[in-house]
């Protein structure tokens, strides 16, 4: 009667332990994959890592351009040496007063138009002064028209006085700069004529011409767009920013020297090369020269958006404190490969590590794993209102984001005001889709819809192998409990034990299956 009891008892009993292991150990490693992948999917998610498109390798030796054959530096930090004192407000000059100085401008302008047509000033619409003092720097808004003569007869009669004006051109519109004293042209900096304005007739000159927070003028709004052959006249006024001796920058004109810097934009294709210089693929600037980046043609600049998390809010990886808006660490590098863009980020960490929480080799090891997990967000020519004719922005902007805290995100770094120190800002959900904005607007919409697509994606797939894993132990126990049921129905005779291992079985492969499916798409 003891034999039969345990007959009986036992093998329905481990088989109820099994099964109750089975759905235990599936329901765990659902939800533990899960774990991650908590609220604030609208913007949280879009910085969870992913299996996106990795850093480049070192770029081969073939180069479009060769400038100098010093070996240079990457710099830690974007730091243009600028300006310093805040430019003065313009004022408006009389209708009278700007027409007076439009009228000295008619030769400057057809000495560089293109063609052999001489054009006359017929109308200032705008003047302002720049600058305060008795020799400052103008803008005159004038426009011009196509006269009966050409350049060379005013060469022979050094007059324009008998040219007459052709009334049915319908005119150019020119923005010239230059510096004026006592209502005479002293000096002529820059000079741009196209078909129609760029301006409003409320909108300041000075101010809209203003070039990237320094006191250069450029004869074109930052955000104007125009290629060569869309113009009468562009002779821009020239500009490259000096460095100190300890930053690592171009002190030549490209075209007296070569060396080895690779000057390749990200994309491989060549750019054209005029009178030696580069010129900017996206289009004129009006401004030549170095304007403030160190490098002619490319300047490559690194940029990481660097994220954990902090509860249900987002923190992120910034050189400007609390009470500002995010600033995320970026410096200009000489190459974007993996091993210069880790050298950089350890550098900044190193420096910003001012409580040593960390040692330097541990700073060295979170780094590197940390690019290892890291995401290439947008690498590329950057429409920038610092680009110049002859350089320009191309970004690598690179996320790492650490949500679990692995890596990165165990490094204790104090919100700083220091340009070269970072630290972690606490962004709450407002603050959180407007980051999100902003990396939109800076990798663009498509970009970034295929970022949030690839998350999603990630989502499924990480999702459905926890169900493969939870069906093939779940089959794994099921199996064990049919043994067992078999035991039982030898003992008992009953194959209501049989059936249900049965029944978990089959449903255990459909799981694995359909998991299986979801892992391949």
């Amino acid at each position: 009667m003891v034999a039969l009891h345990l007959c009986v008892l036992r093998p329905i009993r481990s088989e109820m332990a099994l099964k109750s292991i089975a759905w235990i150990l599936s329901a765990f490693l659902v939800s533990a994959s899960l774990c991650d992948l908590q609220d604030d999917a609208q913007v949280l998610e879009i910085f969870d890592q992913f299996d996106g498109k990795h850093l480049p390798s070192p770029m081969p030796d073939d180069t479009v351009c060769n400038f100098s054959n010093s070996s240079i530096e990457a710099d830690i930090v974007k730091e243009a040496i600028t300006v310093k004192n805040k430019p003065k407000e313009s004022s408006l000059l009389s209708s009278d007063a700007a027409l007076h100085i439009a009228k000295q401008l008619s030769s400057y302008i057809s000495e560089s138009a293109e063609g052999n047509m001489f054009y006359l000033v017929t109308q200032a619409i705008k003047g302002e002064k720049c600058d305060p003092g008795n020799e400052a720097m103008h803008v005159i808004h004038a426009v011009i028209k196509e006269t009966d003569c050409d350049k060379k007869e005013i060469e022979e009669w050094g007059s324009h006085s008998g040219c007459r004006v052709n009334e049915h051109d319908i005119g150019h519109h020119c923005i010239w700069i230059g510096k004026v004293k006592e209502s005479k042209v002293t000096e002529n900096h820059g000079i741009f004529c196209e078909s129609y304005s760029f301006f409003s007739s409320a909108q300041p000159l000075c101010q809209s011409l203003r070039y990237h927070n320094t006191g250069m003028l450029r004869v074109t709004p930052a955000n104007a767009k125009f290629f060569e052959g869309s113009f009468v006249a562009y002779k821009p006024p020239d500009f490259s920013a000096s460095y100190p001796k300890e930053k690592s920058f171009d002190d030549f004109d490209p075209s007296h020297k070569d060396g080895s810097i690779d000057r390749r934009p990200m994309d491989n294709k060549k750019y054209a090369v005029k009178d030696g210089r580069p010129l900017n693929p996206g289009g004129f600037t009006g401004l030549q020269g170095r304007g403030v980046h160190p490098r002619w043609g490319p300047n490559f600049m690194a940029i990481f958006v660097i994220t954990r998390r902090e509860g249900d809010k987002l923190e992120v990886l910034s050189t400007s404190s609390s009470l500002k808006p995010v600033s995320f660490p970026n410096f200009y590098v000489d190459n974007y490969d993996l091993t210069t863009l880790s050298s950089q980020l350890e550098k900044i960490i190193l420096h910003s590590n001012s409580q040593n929480s960390h040692s330097e080799e541990e700073i060295k090891k979170i780094v590197k794993e940390a690019m290892h997990h890291s995401t290439l967000l947008k690498q590329g020519f950057t429409p920038d209102a610092s680009n110049t004719d002859n350089s320009w922005l191309e970004t690598v902007i690179v996320q790492i984001s650490d949500q679990s805290r692995k890596h990165v995100g165990l490094l204790d770094l104090k919100p700083t005001e220091s340009l070269n120190k970072v630290g972690w800002k606490l962004l709450d959900k407002t603050e959180q889709k407007n980051l999100l904005n902003t990396i939109s607007k800076a990798i663009g919409k498509d970009n970034l819809n295929e970022v949030a697509a690839e998350v999603e994606r990630k989502r499924s797939k990480k999702i459905s192998k926890a169900l493969l894993v939870a069906g093939l132990i779940g089959r794994f126990f099921i199996g064990l409990s049919f043994v067992v049921a078999v035991v039982a129905f030898i003992c008992t005779g009953s194959l209501l034990p049989v059936l249900g291992a049965v029944g978990l079985l089959v449903a255990f492969s459909v799981l694995s299956v359909i998991a299986m499916r979801h892992i391949k798409y």
